[in-house]
């Protein structure tokens, strides 16, 4: 019997773990278990033809609110194609409303709800033996069919981890720039009401020595990136301490992305982070809402004063940790104005990213069953996703959802590092109070209804900000511009140009590569061919003292960019006139 198992991934990068430890579980009884992988940008015919050409007497496949719509259209399509075909469907977008599934989905035969391993395995022994389903099907944890007596009351299994195989075990050529995803425990301490995880029972862990040696087994595959799927990988702080500093001392350029409660890192674990390589770890971490009040009614406790404590402590130390801070437009109670100031909150953190999310109400949540009463108005097919409630109408919800996506241009690309804390400095200090003005304006130019390339994005920048002093705002931009775009030239409605001529003299006169030791041993024209120059007011670019005479009578500044790697923003290197020096 050959069962096949796929995964229907959001991104072509990402590499699905969960029919990974489908396969690895079952596959010692079953050896002709196999798995494949799509992302929802493949054609639905193509999905289809080669799982028909696979010839699997059971397919099993993993659902999620990404990719539920496609696999409700696969399965009625293969099922005439392929009728005999076994169809077992497993993931959090079935594990509820079962009953509801199967009356819509006439060609699946089996869910799983929650936890599969164990229960794939004992389904499938019984289909090889073509056992009497009346007779079994009862007894199968998780398991849930058509003319089960009680489906709505099968309760999920939970694995003992122990048992489990590892998830990457076989040919691992396949991984080959993927994004790869590792859990080291199950379950979740928290019940936050919008969240399925807090469904899924108590934390159980992997042993700590397993997990060591699995991940030096993945770290052979030099990937650039291992995301840990754990829902709160400092549920036991002495143990994720222990782990983070094991893989601060690995001889890798992988980073490691932790999902992490922020209000509960311990000095110790600050510590250990703070002493790590650069670029080592990324962390996210779930604000939510900077709304006490807000985060009580969906029963979460955050001790916001504590998470700040340790986001500054990261964002400050003497390696930089990657963080993405999350938030949740929508929460019960959280009007607009006071979204604003949890996006104020969040931003005065200065992390390396912020992720606006907006409030969904997944099947099987606490706050889905709670939404009429509330007055929530949400989507009826996924994401599920809120549009509206009395204290936060459609017409707002849209605001923030260009809000979003400003935030994601501007701020989370990272080509803007310069301007924007200049810019939000000049509305109050309030970073939603910029973004807030800078999303009507881009609704009034009906900017939301097409795509933008990264070049346009600075003249479109100016153009909004003609309150601002124009000077500073296009050097500014001319500044970010060329940290990031080696060879493009300046967009003209910036009105900067290169140094010219005097820098270029000056480079063939002075001892320019002594000063600077990135250039050591270079001729003037192989200087020239690695440099881009900008010259811009005085005060653009703030570096530390040096010694010599003071920059008090200079007006203006050059900036020198060397770009050492093509794929990383420039470094910027500062000569002041009035030193006749550079400052890096």
């Amino acid at each position: 019997m050959k069962t096949l198992l796929a995964a229907i991934n959001a991104k072509f990068i990402h590499a699905n773990l969960a029919v990974r430890y489908l396969r690895e579980y079952v596959k010692p009884t079953f050896p002709q278990t196999e798995m494949v992988e799509f992302n929802i940008n493949q054609p639905l015919q193509l999905i289809l033809a080669q799982i028909v050409a696979e010839r699997p007497d059971v397919l099993g496949i993993s659902c999620y609110i990404w990719n539920w719509d496609m696999v409700q259209k696969l399965v009625t399509d293969i099922k005439k194609v392929m009728p005999r075909l076994l169809i077992v469907l497993g993931g959090p977008e079935v594990s509820y409303d079962c009953r509801e599934h199967l009356h819509h989905l006439p060609a699946v035969d089996f869910i799983i709800r929650g936890e599969g391993e164990e229960p794939l395995r004992q389904l499938l022994l019984h289909l090889a033996a073509a056992d009497d389903l009346e007779r079994w099907g009862p007894s199968v944890p998780g398991l849930v069919y058509r003319s089960h007596p009680s489906t709505e009351q099968v309760l999920p299994h939970q694995m003992d981890l122990a048992l489990l195989r590892s998830p990457y075990g076989g040919k691992l050529g396949q991984l080959d720039n993927k994004v790869l995803y590792y859990e080291s425990s199950r379950g979740c301490p928290y019940r936050c009401s919008f969240c399925l995880s807090s469904l899924s029972g108590p934390v159980r862990y992997l042993p700590l020595e397993r997990v060591q040696r699995e991940l030096e087994h993945l770290l052979t595959l030099r990937p650039k990136q291992i995301r840990f799927v754990d829902r709160t990988f400092n549920a036991d702080p002495r143990r994720a301490e222990t782990l983070i500093r094991w893989l601060a001392s690995q001889n890798t350029d992988t980073r490691f992305q932790l999902e992490i409660t922020g209000d509960i890192l311990t000095d110790s674990l600050l510590d250990a982070l703070n002493q790590a390589p650069a670029e080592r770890f990324q962390l996210e971490i779930g604000v939510q809402s900077a709304s006490e009040d807000a985060l009580a009614a969906v029963q979460r406790n955050s001790k916001l004063k504590r998470l700040e404590h340790a986001v500054r402590s990261l964002r400050s130390g003497p390696t930089p940790t990657r963080i993405m801070l999350d938030l949740i437009a929508g929460l019960p109670g959280e009007t607009l104005a006071m979204f604003g100031r949890s996006l104020d909150f969040v931003f005065n953190l200065k992390p390396t990213k912020i992720h606006l999310g907006f409030l969904k109400f997944l099947r099987g949540s606490q706050l889905r069953q709670q939404a009429a009463t509330m007055g929530y108005c949400f989507q009826e097919h996924p994401p599920y996703e809120i549009l509206a409630a009395p204290w936060l109408d459609f017409a707002e919800l849209q605001h923030l959802h260009v809000v979003e996506d400003l935030v994601e241009r501007y701020f989370n690309s990272g080509r803007f590092s310069y301007t924007l804390p200049w810019l939000v400095s000049h509305y109050q200090g309030s970073a939603y109070s910029f973004f807030s003005s800078f999303a009507q304006w881009w609704q009034q130019h009906d900017l939301q209804l097409r795509e933008h390339g990264s070049v346009e994005l600075y003249p479109l920048l100016l153009e909004f900000a003609s309150t601002v002093p124009q000077e500073l705002l296009r050097s500014y931009l001319a500044l970010d511009f060329r940290i990031h775009h080696r060879t493009q030239p300046l967009p003209g409605a910036l009105g900067v140009k290169d140094a010219g001529k005097a820098v270029q003299q000056w480079l063939e006169t002075s001892n320019f590569a002594a000063q600077v030791p990135q250039f050591a041993g270079l001729s003037p024209r192989q200087i020239r061919k690695r440099l881009h120059s900008l010259q811009v007011p005085a005060t653009v670019v703030a570096r530390p003292a040096v010694q010599g005479p003071g920059p008090g009578c200079g007006r203006e500044q050059i900036l020198f960019f060397h770009y050492p790697d093509l794929q990383m923003p420039a470094e910027v290197l500062v000569y002041e006139q009035s030193r006749n020096s550079v400052i890096n």
